[in-house]
């Protein structure tokens, strides 16, 4: 095919529920602590698990957290809600599927076509309780437009026409959605020092949920006291040889912002299925983390 195919654009939206301290901030919600033991969740387990401060049963933590969507579309979670741990896997998938159909309509509207979209979920454990639920999701799609006529290329050939001829552009919008925030690029405030975690190093409990989810791709925290945890795992491969680097961890006036890269074996490995995955730890801060 010549001349000038489309403009495909991707856009990235999540949506995160606080994983912190029973903390009140931005939609979570400021209802003052119960008195300790009492049942605030019921039908939960009333086990206080090692080192942590309640059982499922009484977490005030669990009984708090909201989640909130913050992009420019009309999906559910556009207010504060809560949603339970035991359903928060269900209902932030459902909710993210809401951008995989719109991003459908969007194409179908505008004579466009929708060459990807992927939704993650991203996993944490409450530092109160240590209950696993599903911190919040990320929905990524990519759509191509054919027609000269529609207006997102129509305005990028005019800011540079030049790279255009003969070229595919992609364009990416990146929506960082936690408790409301709005913006498409957030400030960078500060860089997190953190530490490469050894194995040995690794909480047990932290060991266990790494094992299980360590066959996929995964992204989860973990907090641990005056400590958070930040696992980024690629999944199966067939070789051994893979390193894990975190060129960026910095602080912006919403999150905290992980990117982390995966590099390939130097040299040719013997066939041998491996699973790479990597831990750093940071002082413990409320913000969510947003993984790039």
């Amino acid at each position: 095919m010549t001349g000038i195919y489309g403009i495909n654009y991707s856009n990235n939206y999540s949506l995160t529920g606080n994983y912190g301290y029973g903390y009140s901030t931005g939609a979570v919600s400021s209802a003052q602590p119960e008195e300790k033991g009492m049942v605030v969740n019921p039908g939960k387990s009333d086990v206080e698990k090692p080192g942590r401060k309640s059982s499922p049963a009484e977490c005030e933590t669990c009984k708090n957290r909201k989640y909130q969507d913050g992009s420019n579309e009309m999906v559910s979670f556009k207010s504060a809600s809560h949603i339970s741990p035991q359903a928060s896997s269900s209902r932030v998938r459902a909710h993210e599927q809401e951008h995989v159909t719109n991003a459908y309509n969007k194409a179908a509207q505008n004579n466009g076509k929708v060459l990807s979209a992927t939704v993650s979920l991203r996993t944490a454990v409450c530092p109160e309780c240590g209950t696993v639920y599903t911190a919040g999701g990320t929905t990524t799609t990519k759509i191509s437009y054919r027609d000269e006529s529609n207006p997102y290329q129509q305005n990028k050939k005019s800011a540079d026409a030049a790279m255009l001829i003969g070229r595919n552009l992609d364009l990416s919008a990146l929506f960082c959605l936690s408790f409301g925030c709005t913006s498409k690029k957030e400030e960078r405030l500060q860089e997190i020092d953190f530490t490469v975690v050894d194995y040995d190093e690794i909480p047990e409990e932290l060991k266990t949920i790494i094992d299980q989810k360590k066959t996929g791709e995964f992204k989860l925290t973990y907090a641990d006291q005056d400590e958070l945890y930040i696992v980024v795992g690629y999944g199966k491969q067939l070789t051994g040889g893979y390193s894990i680097q975190f060129p960026d961890v910095y602080l912006t006036k919403e999150n905290i912002v992980v990117t982390s890269v995966l590099l390939g074996p130097e040299g040719e490995e013997p066939a041998n299925i491996s699973y790479p995955y990597a831990v750093i730890k940071i002082e413990y801060r409320s913000e969510p983390v947003l993984f790039q």
